[in-house]
């Protein structure tokens, strides 16, 4: 599924319970979203994994992909 977030504490826990294995996540951000934002978000990502994910980066299309087994 997906999800519009604007910042990392709008990623809801609940997304990666109930038996769910997320096997990646992308994360896509615009050339005017302020980096900081961007690196709050994979740090959410990675706490929600217990530090199991490894992150991806493209750096030309800004974008990030945290994969991991949630």
């Amino acid at each position: 599924f997906g999800v519009l977030i604007g910042k990392a504490d709008e990623i809801d826990e609940s997304w990666f319970e109930n038996g769910r294995t997320i096997r990646s996540v992308g994360v896509s951000a615009g050339a005017s979203t302020p980096e900081f934002l961007v690196e709050a978000v994979i740090e959410r990502l990675m706490v929600l994994s217990n530090r199991t994910a490894s992150v991806e980066r493209q750096e030309k299309g800004r974008q990030s992909a945290a994969r991991s087994a949630v």
